[in-house]
């Protein structure tokens, strides 16, 4: 009967509309939440997978960045990275930033997840955990001369 219970909430919750589901802090204000992230070779859900390190860009998704002023920043095994450029697209400023990320050094976040935290112009912030992870791109180890064959020699 639980089960049943759950599964009409369920429902009923994710049949409004997203501005109704968004939690308030005591003082009234929306919080900041981030949903999802896309950039990276491929989309699982609210997640981006596949990220080399060389990434170009990181699109977040979510409410209440406000429309100027948020910061990004991606926090991994490896320590903590701020995206020095944050754009807030046009005609979904409160929704959706841009992180650019051409030429960081996300290589020292090591290869694993990281966790997405956005924080907007009134020092509000919102975070969304194993929302990029970041892959090693391939390595060259080691070299081997292939077997000649029959009479050796190199082919010009």
């Amino acid at each position: 009967m639980a089960v049943g219970w759950l599964l009409w909430l369920a429902l009923v919750y994710y049949q409004l509309p997203i501005s109704s589901r968004v939690t308030y802090a005591a003082s009234g204000v929306p919080l900041v939440r981030v949903t999802a992230v896309e950039g990276c070779g491929l989309q699982v859900y609210d997640s981006t997978v596949r990220c080399p390190f060389t990434t170009p860009s990181l699109t977040i998704h979510g409410d209440h960045f406000l429309t100027k002023g948020a910061t990004v920043r991606l926090e991994a095994a490896g320590g903590a990275w701020v995206c020095p450029s944050v754009a807030h697209v046009v005609a979904a400023e409160d929704e959706r930033l841009v992180c650019t990320t051409a030429g960081a050094p996300l290589a020292t976040l090591g290869p694993g997840w990281a966790t997405v935290v956005v924080t907007n112009a009134e020092g509000l912030s919102g975070t969304l955990t194993r929302a990029v992870w970041f892959t090693h791109g391939p390595a060259l180890t080691a070299v081997h001369p292939l077997p000649a064959t029959r009479g050796g020699g190199c082919v010009p």
